[in-house]
């Protein structure tokens, strides 16, 4: 009996084996995701079971030219083509067709591989409806209405089954195609769009014998490399441009901000640059290397159109849930420009040269008059700041105003030839006093002292920049109040935060509030005798506000954060920025803490000096802080390679003293121990930088592991050797960790 049950055990346990493998077998898995189907979209049954199909080449018809590319339309499927005239290289709105055949991916995912348009929608109707993912084939979608118009045509994506139509413009110009997204024309009824791809694998293309990447706005710039080894969905980038919307509180993340609204593929000898124009503020860049969803590497915009958000329902307890802004579409058309790269310019080096044309071209950039052959060291000072006292907050006297004085004048006697200043914590209560004007501190000197540093500091021909923070409000200047004025989120709780290690409330203060009192504040410093203005925080936060008074959306608070630069320039000489969005960099004279590394993402290659490329010889800019840096020679080098100006905060006050100020978190800051050493950099500095300044750099390249060069449109060039062993190539020599310059052809 005994060896009878065992036999049957085992039969049953290979039966059960069995059932179990034939039950999966029926389940459509999609490497990490299990498809959908087409029932997840009401009236299109049975279309994820047709087979997925690339459109017919022969189909196409040319509806556009210019005198580099040319533009065909299958009106059937509504995807493009795209002919470069300069190479012959053809640029599609769908995958490589010659490297279909190796797709193993199947169910949804295929479809998506071979549709316009991907989208995600729900149905506000249902309670607790999810949202669901689909695709313009997988819906049953149709190409309706089809206009030409000049240089290309206006057509809608038409899904009946779920009501929605996408108006889209198609065009090309000059040497690059244009999609736009034409929000006005929308249509939607039972289900809402929480997201849409236009386009998404437009020049996607696998990783098996290409020498390819992907440029990702991550930081400076950083590279996906085409190795077709992901494998996890987790292995993706996905991050809003212009940074988090602080009303809708789940889009925190811990990368670096995306401050360019761009992304681009390398493909062997052929590269496109996008550029993402009106609707970035709304809008994420989605990178997936090949091996995650698909053996295709591909990069796209994904247009935001709902988000979800924290609904409080009792402050006092902090309760609350998630939800949808339903009714509050995001409302704005979503243009993206795609720039075809000729064969010399296939790399991330030609997509930032396009990039800085665009800049030029579309927002007025002009190249940089260099006003000597010294490059400036920036210095910053810090006047004062509170911490914690026995009874209440107490003043801590950082950088009198007679000290910054005799700082100036020091570093110029020392050989500093040209030096450019800037004030924090010059105000009364100083560094944390945020809310815009306030009079100078007397316990650093008062207006009278501030005025007598500012003409010492002319007098030594340094220009002064005053910082001022209109962004937030700590302190109820200008009659400030966070139930009236400050900022608020869909369900209308309060954005700020408490300082760390303080009990002080900062609050976002509203821009059409802020817009009341700026100007003012803006002629007071002029009369202090400021040449200029560093709007800390401008340009770096962009929120949607739901402040019932001075409310504004995202759109809305990019114009007016560029209305602040605006009014600033009118009255001030000049206009400094912190690592600002690049919406705002024509705006400004120059750009403090500009990123020089990226996010360390394991699938992301390296950092490249992108927005270094598109920016040099149009605006000055430094890093991170020389003497505030965790690898303190390595990124010195950095600075070389990129091409960014030297940059110090400087304190008259012992950093040691300093550990309990609110606000600041400092390295290493004393004058006194840094003297001496800033003005030896300052003559490294100069010898690599200061006859470039004026010029563009278009050309960065790995020599060798470790070393890297940077070559300017004048013919110099500056290796870098990152390395402990010196490196020799030819009649090229480079010490170990230290730079050398060279001419072109050396």
């Amino acid at each position: 009996m005994k060896t009878l049950w065992k036999y049957k055990s085992w039969v049953i346990k290979l039966l059960l084996l069995f059932l179990a493998a034939w039950a999966i077998s029926r389940l459509n898995f999609s490497n990490t995701q299990i498809s959908l189907g087409a029932a997840a979209v009401p009236g299109s049954e049975g279309t994820a079971n047709v087979k997925a199909v690339l459109p017919d080449e022969k189909a196409f018809r040319q509806i556009a030219e210019t005198a580099v590319l040319r533009l065909k339309l299958d009106e059937s499927t509504g995807h493009f083509m795209v002919e470069d005239k300069r190479e012959g290289t053809v640029w599609r709105s769908f995958p490589d067709p010659g490297q279909w055949a190796n797709e193993a991916i199947g169910g949804l995912w295929k479809q998506h591989l071979v549709s316009p348009l991907m989208l995600e929608y729900m149905d506000f109707s249902v309670s607790n409806s999810k949202p669901k993912l689909t695709n313009f084939t997988t819906a049953g979608g149709a190409v309706a209405k089809v206009t030409e118009i000049p240089g290309g045509v206006r057509m809608v994506y038409d899904m009946p089954a779920l009501e929605l139509s996408i108006p889209v413009q198609l065009r090309i110009v000059d040497d690059y195609v244009e999609t736009k997204i034409l929000d006005s024309e929308i249509g939607e009824k039972r289900y809402s769009m929480t997201w849409l791809r236009l386009y998404p694998f437009f020049g996607a293309e696998q990783s098996a014998g290409q020498d390819g990447y992907m440029l990702i706005p991550d930081g400076s710039g950083a590279l996906i490399r085409f190795d077709g080894h992901a494998s996890s969905a987790k292995r993706v980038y996905e991050e809003r441009v212009y940074g988090p919307d602080y009303s809708f509180n789940n889009e925190r993340s811990s990368r670096l901000s995306v401050t360019m609204p761009v992304f681009g593929i390398k493909s062997g000898g052929k590269a496109f640059l996008a550029v993402m124009e009106e609707g970035a503020e709304y809008a994420k860049i989605y990178a997936s290397p090949g091996g995650v969803f698909s053996q295709y590497n591909w990069v796209t915009g994904q247009m935001l159109y709902r988000s979800t958000y924290y609904q409080t329902t009792n402050r006092t307890k902090n309760t609350g849930y998630i939800a949808y802004n339903q009714e509050d579409r995001f409302r704005t058309d979503r243009t993206v420009r795609y720039y075809l790269l000729d064969a010399e310019h296939a790399d991330y080096v030609g997509m930032a040269q396009r990039y800085r044309q665009h800049l030029m071209d579309e927002q007025g950039m002009l190249p940089l008059q260099a006003a000597s052959g010294s490059i400036p060291m920036y210095v910053s000072l810090i006047g004062g700041g509170q911490e914690k006292g026995v009874i209440g907050n107490k003043f801590v006297p950082i950088t009198p105003f007679s000290t910054a004085g005799d700082m100036v004048e020091a570093l110029k006697a020392k050989g500093v030839r040209a030096l450019n200043l800037t004030y924090l914590g010059w105000q009364q209560d100083g560094y944390t006093n945020y809310g815009g004007y306030a009079p100078p501190d007397d316990r650093l000197g008062g207006e009278s002292g501030l005025r007598s540093m500012i003409e010492r500091a002319h007098a030594a021909d340094v220009p002064v920049q005053l910082a001022l923070n209109v962004e937030a409000n700590s302190g109820g200047n200008h009659g400030f109040s966070s139930s009236y004025h400050g900022m608020r989120d869909l369900s209308g709780t309060a954005l700020g935060y408490t300082l760390w290690r303080s009990d002080i409330d900062v609050s976002y203060a509203s821009y059409r509030y802020t817009a009341g009192f700026l100007q003012d504040d803006l002629k007071k410093l002029s009369r202090l005798g400021a040449d200029g203005l560093l709007l800390q925080w401008g340009g770096q936060m962009l929120n949607s506000d739901f402040n019932t008074r001075y409310g504004s959306s995202r759109t809305q608070a990019k114009g007016e954060q560029l209305e602040q630069f605006k009014q600033a320039k009118d009255i001030l000489d000049t206009v400094h920025g912190e690592n600002i969005n690049f919406y705002a960099a024509d705006t400004v004279d120059h750009i403090h803490d500009l990123y020089d590394d990226y996010s360390y993402d394991l699938f992301t290659d390296r950092a490249v000096p992108f927005a270094q490329i598109a920016l040099h010889g149009l605006k000055t800019y430094t890093s991170g802080f020389e003497n505030q840096r965790d690898q303190y020679r390595n990124d010195f080098l950095k600075d070389i390679e990129y091409g960014a100006a030297p940059s110090y905060l400087f304190t008259n006050a012992p950093t040691r003293e300093l550990t309990s100020v609110f606000g600041l978190e400092l390295v290493s800051t004393a004058f006194a121990d840094w003297e001496e050493q800033a003005v030896s950099e300052y003559a490294r500095y100069n010898e690599a930088l200061g006859d470039v300044q004026g010029q563009f750099i278009v050309g960065h390249r790995q020599l060798a592991p470790g070393v890297r060069e940077t070559r300017y449109s004048g013919g110099k060039r500056i290796i870098v050797n990152y390395n402990d062993a010196e490196y020799r190539s030819g009649s090229v020599y480079v010490p170990a960790k230290d730079f050398a310059v060279a001419k072109e052809g050396a």
